[in-house]
C-alpha cells in the first residue's frame, strides 16, 4: 500500500482484503507508490477508494491500535462500516470480523488466529514433546502415535477447520498417552460437545445461505470460511445479521454478471487492446498506472498475451485513476497519447516498471524510451487532449460496479483475482470451450 495514502483509520487492519482506502493527498515526490506486501490472504489485491473517516475517529482507532503492527491492507468497507457504530461491544474487531466475512477473508483474517494459537501451542510444547512420557523418545513431530489418533478422530468429527480441531492439536503435543487414551475412549463426547457449541455458527451459514441463495458465490464463501471463525464471531455475526447479510447481498449483487449491453460496452471503441476484434472471448481491465497492485495486474495480463497470442481472445485496457493517486491521471493521459502513437503497450509496461516514479519529467522520460514523436506527446500532455477519454472510460467503469483497481472482466463475469494469470486463464478456457472453440494447454 502506499504508505503516503494511510490514514490512521486503516493502519492497523492488516489482514483485511489488499485495498486502499481513500486518503490524504500525497506529495508531489515521484516516489510515493510503495510496493505492495504479500499477505496471508489468498484474496484478490485491489486498491479501492473510500470516505475520509473523521478526526475523532482517527484518533480513537491509533490509540487502540498503536501496539499492534501496520498493515500493508485496508477496505473501503472497514471505514464505512466502523463509522456506522458496531454494536454488541465489539468496537472495531467487530468491524474487521464482518469485514472478513463479507470479503471472503475467513483464511486471511480468522485463520490467522487461530493459526497463531496453534503455533503459541506449538512453542509451549517444544521442550516436553521432544520426550515422549517415560523417557522414550517421542515421533519426529513430538506426538505420541495415541494422541495422533485422538486429535484426528476430533477433526474428522468436528470438522479439520474448527477451532476445536486446532485446539486438539495443540493439546496432542502437550497430552501424555495415558490422558489421550482415555479422551479417545470419549471423543464422541468431545465431538458431540463441540458441535453443540458451534450451533451458532452452523445457525449463520444456514440462515444466510437461505435468505442470499444457496447457489449463490457469496453462499460458497459462507460455507467455506466460516468453519473457521470462533464461536464468539458467530455470535457476533448474529447479532449483527442485519449488517452482514446487507453486505452480503449488495456483494452478490456487485458480483453479478453483467448484461450482454454493458459487456459489449466495454469492448467497443478503439482504446487500447490486443487481439483479434471478432474473438470469442473478450477480457477487458480496468486499471491504474500508481496501483502497486496493478502492477502484479499487469504481469499477470503479459503472461496472459503470450499465451493466448494468435488464439480468439482480446484484451481491452480500461483507465480507472484513484482520487488518491496525485499521478495517476496525468499517466493514464501519457498512456492515451502513446497508443494514438501505436506505442500503448510498450509504454503501459515501462510505466508499470516504474510505477514509484511518474512525474511529467519522467512520463517524458519513458516516452522517449519507448520511441514516441516527442512533440505530439507533449502537446498532448499540455493540451489535456485525453482527458475526457479517461474521464469517459472511469464512467462506463462506475456504471458495471468497478470501485477498485485492478479490476477484470472475462466476457461478462468479474474476475476474482486479476493479480494472477492462471485464475484468469481458467475462466478464459472455460469461455472458449463454451463458445465451441477448441482449448489446448499451453
Amino acid at each position: 500500500m502506499d504508505d503516503e495514502s494511510k490514514t490512521d483509520d486503516v493502519k492497523d487492519n492488516d489482514d483485511a482484503e489488499a485495498t486502499e482506502s481513500d486518503a490524504p493527498e500525497s506529495t508531489d515526490s515521484d516516489s510515493d507508490a510503495a510496493e505492495p506486501t504479500d499477505s496471508d490472504s489468498p484474496e484478490p489485491a485491489q486498491d479501492e477508494e473510500a470516505p475520509k473517516p473523521s478526526k475523532k475517529r482517527r484518533k480513537k482507532i491509533k490509540s487502540s491500535g498503536s501496539a499492534r503492527k501496520a498493515g500493508t491492507t485496508s477496505t473501503a468497507a472497514t471505514s464505512s462500516s466502523t463509522s456506522s457504530g458496531a454494536s454488541g461491544g465489539g468496537g472495531q474487531g467487530w468491524t474487521m470480523i464482518m469485514v472478513g466475512l463479507v470479503a471472503g477473508l475467513a483464511i486471511g483474517w480468522f485463520g490467522r488466529d487461530i493459526r497463531k494459537q496453534a503455533q503459541e501451542g506449538l512453542s509451549a510444547s517444544a521442550d516436553p514433546a521432544s520426550v515422549a512420557p517415560g523417557g522414550s523418545a517421542a515421533p519426529a513431530d513430538g506426538v505420541n502415535p495415541v494422541c495422533k489418533k485422538w486429535a484426528d478422530a476430533v477433526c474428522t468429527g468436528a470438522g479439520s477447520k474448527t477451532q476445536g480441531c486446532q485446539q486438539a492439536r495443540g493439546a496432542s503435543k502437550l497430552l501424555p498417552a495415558k490422558a489421550c487414551q482415555g479422551a479417545l475412549a470419549e471423543v464422541a463426547t468431545t465431538v458431540t460437545k463441540i458441535k453443540s457449541e458451534r450451533a451458532s455458527c452452523d445457525q449463520l451459514v444456514t440462515k444466510l445461505c437461505k435468505e442470499i441463495g444457496e447457489d449463490t458465490q457469496s453462499c460458497k464463501m459462507v460455507r467455506e470460511k466460516t468453519p473457521s471463525f470462533p464461536v464468539d464471531q458467530c455470535n457476533k455475526m448474529l447479532q449483527n445479521y442485519a449488517k452482514v447479510v446487507g453486505e452480503l447481498k449488495k456483494m452478490e449483487k456487485k458480483n453479478a454478471p453483467l448484461s450482454e449491453a454493458d459487456a459489449l460496452a466495454q469492448g467497443a471503441g478503439d482504446g487500447p487492446s490486443f487481439g483479434p476484434a471478432d474473438a470469442k472471448v473478450t477480457v477487458v481491465e480496468y486499471s491504474d498506472f500508481e496501483c502497486p497492485y496493478c502492477s502484479r495486474g499487469a504481469d499477470a495480463v503479459n503472461e496472459l498475451k503470450k499465451r493466448y497470442e494468435g488464439k480468439s481472445v482480446r484484451f481491452v485496457f480500461r483507465q480507472f485513476p484513484l482520487g488518491f493517486h496525485k499521478k495517476a491521471q496525468l499517466a493514464a493521459e501519457a498512456s492515451l497519447a502513446a497508443h494514438a502513437q501505436g506505442k500503448f503497450w510498450p509504454m503501459h509496461d515501462i510505466m508499470f516498471k516504474n510505477a514509484k516514479q511518474l512525474g511529467r519529467e519522467s512520463l517524458e522520460k519513458y516516452a522517449k524510451e519507448a520511441g514516441l514523436d516527442m512533440a505530439k506527446f507533449k502537446k498532448a500532455l499540455d493540451d489535456r487532449t485525453y482527458k475526457g477519454q479517461v474521464e469517459a472510460d472511469m464512467k462506463l467503469g462506475a456504471s458495471v460496479g468497478v470501485g477498485g483497481t485492478p479490476t477484470m472482466f472475462v466476457g461478462r463475469k468479474r474476475v476474482a483475482n486479476p493479480t494472477a494469470a492462471a485464475p484468469v486463464a481458467k475462466m478464459i478456457d472455460a469461455e472458449l470451450a463454451a463458445a465451441g472453440v477448441a482449448v489446448t494447454k499451453p
